[in-house]
């Protein structure tokens, strides 16, 4: 469990994992922010071409699939 500290502040950690529980991204949730703001962030160093993204309630609101599916294109083969 991370602790504040009065010199630096606890690291929250964003990650995706695959279907065998592998990591297969992280991404550090600035001071300030959210998970919300990181998901996008995390999401896009991943090949998401034909694969289902699930996240939890938090992660449901309505642009972030439009916002994100721009860049979700299919790797050059």
């Amino acid at each position: 469990m991370a602790v504040n500290t009065s010199t630096a502040p606890a690291v929250h950690l964003l990650a995706a994992l695959i279907p065998d529980r592998h990591l297969a991204a992280q991404v550090r949730v600035s001071a300030g922010t959210n998970e919300i703001d990181a998901l996008p962030f995390l999401l896009e160093g991943l090949y998401l071409a034909d694969v289902v993204v699930t996240a939890d309630a938090l992660h449901t609101w309505p642009n972030l699939l439009r916002i994100r599916s721009k860049s979700w294109a299919p790797a050059p083969c």
